[in-house]
């Protein structure tokens, strides 16, 4: 028996459309794990000899050390040893995209809470204790703790590059003679808050150096890949030495595709030779994470007494805190999606991203799409007012529906069920016949905003790669180190494999840990389901190839009958020969490829196609879109401020539900939590950058008792080609209409239109007409 020969495969040209497990409401694979307690987190796992590591962070907001004493602190017993910069054996700065982040400060802090040093001891509360006694002298700066403060002339500079990160501006058509020309011109600025993710299980870490000088770590990650690449460079080791293992995730939404942790337990392992923990308890993650950025967001909108969009100017700016992260890809994204998903004669943006005195700013839910939909939707409506039609006319008026290319790049986006959408939203709550309350005190009022969502990172390369095994009694592994967080990506993909394979989902094993799974990329940008979701497509497929190969014989073997193997489907556990109206198991045709020892084995990397130029914003920036529209009804509290939420209707372009179960869910969660960013959620800082409400006893996210009534739609109708199985992202899409869909229903109970997140109950107050609240 020679070497196995490659099988040519017939191009990929279509998709087969579901009629297996895609579609279904399958159980997820990881519920019985996690409704029984059984399933391990990072912070559960046991170790022996196991040292606890809690961070030295800096007391003020912009500094440069001048001396550090740690002698208290190491005198106190169960201290193992205090770490500082120059212990590091490789590079000493990290970053996401730029390495601009020192892991630990010797020479200057950037916000109050900066780390300077790791202390390592035998348990977590000595490690707390003795950072409290590391005593740091600093010669304080001037500090800017928002970016117009930053900007000014005479700003003291936060980095040696200065305070602006980045800036970006282009123009569409002919802004000025649009204006000029309109009937009706609005304009509003808007300003967002500081937000924080808030996961239920706050970070953690676990490191371990073995005795071969490699390096084991376990972390509560998005992105173990990237996890591996920023350990490897800061303890100068090839990425070979390195492991991570990704145990069960209690939700991210961002905050951990940073790497700072898992480099803090690296360093520590590395340096004490003892398995370190770093776990963060709830007011760490506060003072010590990213944050969302704060954004500020200057509007102009111009149209025709019909309601027809003549031209949208915008301006953003992107308060990044004390290091880049993702602050500049939010500024693009906010550009390329500023005009919303209409089409619009004109456009003129205009958008920067800068360093301030505050935690930085980064990757949260919907890459702050969240606050520009908030700008762009609020405005609409304003609009809609003073052209005295409904804001549903509006929508519909000037909806991209795919028939031409977007207003912002030009991009061709064929699949967009956007007009559905609205139309589905508008029915609903026409449904609904709201009625004013009784009680004089409340007011009830219906509002509506659709958004758009380019799936993946803009304008970048952000492949996945997956492995396929077929074992010898039909049973099925897939490899492919995506990382689960929450929001069901082990169980799509588990769908997908099976669908591809002809199989039940029970046949097939989904790995990611990445010790042994090829790299998946990051877990954002509601990428997984699209990228990763098509690569361990066609790694089944590949697989599949060779056995259609193998079949094709067995049919001409056993039902006389020639056929080619592209002519064959799998599907319900059979190999199907339409043509000839035969089948065979599954298991035949794998038991065939055994006894000619073929390996059963299958491999693909997807990369998805783009074509962005980051100068002129033209081209193709991602390479799908997503599209929803939300309506909410409120009732306001005219005296007090308190806004509730009683009803909302979400319709969302999804292509195809891969599990209709997991997508309402993810849905609605994502509503609720633009509930709590709209109404409640802020980080509170005082006149010196320290937060003020750095639990959850002060800082407040949304309760089950507060959550109303949600009625999901899933429109089908857009599916994408390119999509497995016609399939888009919904993870950031569920967040982002959320916002100005209850801005505009505030608005329609009160008159009052509030421009600043969020809408607590005093801002609401401070809002309402005076007659109003006089009555």
């Amino acid at each position: 028996m020679g070497q196995q020969e490659p099988v040519e495969r017939p191009a990929d040209t279509a998709q087969d459309a579901p009629d297996g497990p895609v579609g279904e409401r399958e159980v997820r694979v990881d519920a019985l794990g996690k409704v029984t307690g059984d399933a391990e987190y990072t912070g559960d796992i046991p170790f022996d000899d196991l040292a606890h590591g809690h961070l030295v962070r800096s007391t003020v907001a912009h500094g440069r050390i001048e001396s550090i004493d740690a002698d208290d602190a190491l005198a106190l017993e169960g201290v193992i040893d205090i770490i500082f910069a120059d212990q590091i054996p490789g590079e000493k700065k990290i970053g996401s995209i730029v390495p601009d982040q020192p892991l630990f400060n010797d020479k200057k802090v950037r916000y109050l809470g900066d780390p300077v040093a790791l202390v390592v001891a035998e348990d977590e509360s000595t490690a707390r204790e003795a950072a409290d006694k590391v005593n740091i002298e600093y010669d304080r700066l001037p500090k800017a703790l928002d970016a117009e403060e930053a900007l000014a002339e005479d700003a003291e500079p936060i980095h040696e590059s200065g305070n602006l990160i980045d800036e970006y501006e282009y123009t569409r058509g002919d802004p000025e003679a649009a204006f000029e020309e309109a009937d009706v011109v609005v304009e509003e600025s808007y300003q967002s808050s500081m937000i924080d993710h808030v996961p239920l299980e706050p970070e953690a870490s676990t490191a371990k150096r073995c005795y071969d000088d490699t390096v084991e770590v376990w972390a509560s990650t998005q992105h173990p890949h990237g996890d591996r690449q920023s350990i490897a460079r800061v303890l100068d080791l090839p990425e070979r030495d390195i492991e991570v293992h990704r145990p069960a995730v209690g939700g991210g939404f961002g905050s951990k595709l940073e790497h700072n942790q898992p480099c803090y337990a690296a360093v520590a392992a590395w340096v004490t030779e003892r398995p370190v923990r770093v776990k963060y308890k709830r007011d760490d993650e506060f003072r010590g994470t990213v944050k969302r950025n704060t954004l500020t967001l200057d509007y102009r909108i111009a149209a025709d007494e019909d309601g027809s969009l003549r031209a949208i100017e915008a301006d953003v700016t992107v308060d990044g805190g004390s290091y880049v992260s993702f602050s500049s890809g939010v500024a693009v994204r906010s550009l390329v999606h500023c005009t919303g998903p209409y089409y619009v004669d004109a456009v003129e943006a205009s958008g920067r991203a800068v360093y301030t005195n505050k935690p930085w700013g980064g990757a949260m839910r919907s890459f702050d799409m969240f606050q520009t939909t908030f700008a762009i939707e609020s405005t609409l409506d304003v609009l809609a007012d003073e052209l005295d039609i409904s804001p549903g006319d509006l929508r519909e008026l000037n909806a991209f529906d795919g028939s031409e290319p977007a207003s912002t790049t030009g991009q061709e986006i064929e699949a967009a069920g956007l007009p559905e959408t609205i139309a589905d939203v508008r029915a609903a709550l026409d449904e609904l016949d709201v009625e004013q309350p009784d009680d004089p005190a409340k007011r009830r009022g219906v509002g509506l905003a659709s958004m758009w969502y380019g799936c993946g990172e803009t304008g970048h390369h952000h492949p996945s790669s997956a492995f396929c095994e077929v074992h010898s009694d039909g049973s099925v592994t897939v490899q492919c180190a995506a990382a689960e967080i929450g929001q069901g990506s082990d169980t799509a993909l588990t769908q997908i494999a099976a669908e591809t394979l002809g199989l039940d989902t029970e046949d097939v094993k989904l790995v990611t840990d990445s010790t042994v799974a090829p790299n998946a990329n990051e877990t954002s940008a509601s990428r997984q389901t699209f990228v990763s979701g098509n690569a361990v497509r066609l790694a089944a497929e590949d697989a599949l190839g060779t056995i259609f190969e193998k079949a094709a014989e067995v049919f001409e073997e056993q039902f006389d009958a020639s056929v080619s193997p592209a002519d064959l489907r799998a599907t319900d556990g059979e190999i199907v020969a339409p043509a000839v109206d035969e089948t065979i198991s599954f298991e035949k045709a794998v038991l065939a490829c055994n006894n000619d020892g073929l390996l059963l084995t299958g491999t693909a990397a997807y990369t998805p196609l783009f074509d962005f130029d980051i100068e002129t914003f033209e081209g193709a920036p991602y390479p799908t879109f997503s599209f929803a529209t939300h309506g909410v009804v409120v009732e306001v509290d005219v005296e007090t401020g308190v806004v509730e939420v009683e009803r909302i209707v979400a319709s969302h372009d999804v292509g195809t539900a891969i599990n209709p179960a997991m997508v309402e869910g993810q849905i609605e969660g994502g509503a609720v939590m633009g509930m709590g960013h709209t109404l409640m959620e802020e980080v509170e800082l005082d006149s010196q950058g320290q937060i003020l409400n750095a639990s959850l006893m002060d800082y407040h996210i949304p309760q089950s008792r507060q959550t109303p009534k949600i009625d999901t739609h899933l429109v089908e109708s857009a599916a994408d080609d390119d999509g497995p199985f016609g399939a888009k992202g919904v993870g950031e899409s569920a967040l982002i209409p959320i916002g100005p869909a209850i801005a505009n229903a505030v608005a329609d109970a009160t008159d009052a239109r509030i421009t600043e997140l969020p809408l607590k109950p005093e801002r609401v107050v401070r809002s309402l007409p005076r007659d109003l609240i006089y009555q």
